[in-house]
């Protein structure tokens, strides 16, 4: 199973999920894109009505920022339950995104409940990462961890900030 979690660090020129790269700021440019009218804005904040949205992505065209009006937001509790009841058809869980240690607190915290949990402490649990993350911050999260895919966009500094905006020496100190 694989979550895409929202909001990334790096603002890469070719990535391959953009609607990942932020949060969504409630501007409202995305619902005049919408042709179900599947989003409207109330109290200030964009609400997606799932029913409704036939998945054309144009809201994520819209978007000037390149984030998902379209996010559900789940609590670690959501997530156990969504893994137990597909928990016979999967082995592991991977957390992506945008970058999902963005959002470690969350990963750490969903990561140490599998382990705990008897029915489920099988799975494993693993970060698609883009490494940008400190030495003490991973050490939180790598106790509950079984892997990391670490994606080095590049090892020259020079092409590294070219491609994504930011410097690798964290990422290649991560590696």
């Amino acid at each position: 199973m694989v979550l895409f979690l929202q909001g990334c660090n790096f603002a890469c020129k070719a990535c391959h999920n953009p609607h990942t790269m932020r949060l969504c700021d409630h501007c409202g440019m995305c619902i005049p894109a919408c042709p179900q009218d599947a989003l409207a804005l109330e109290s200030g904040r964009v609400r997606f009505d799932p029913a409704r949205c036939d998945q054309c992505d144009a809201c994520l065209d819209a978007c000037p920022i390149h984030a998902n009006p379209m996010v559900e937001i789940y609590g670690v509790d959501d997530i156990l339950a969504m893994v137990r009841r597909n928990c016979v058809f999967i082995d592991g869980i991977t957390v992506s995104g945008g970058e999902a240690t963005t959002q470690l607190k969350f990963v750490t915290t969903l990561f140490r409940a599998i382990k705990a949990d008897p029915d489920l402490g099988d799975l494993t649990c693993f970060i698609d990462s883009n490494g940008h993350l400190g030495p003490s911050a991973w050490r939180k999260v790598l106790a509950w961890t079984d892997g990391v895919l670490l994606d080095i966009k590049a090892f020259d500094p020079d092409t590294h900030r070219a491609l994504t905006g930011t410097e690798n020496a964290r990422v290649l100190a991560s590696a």
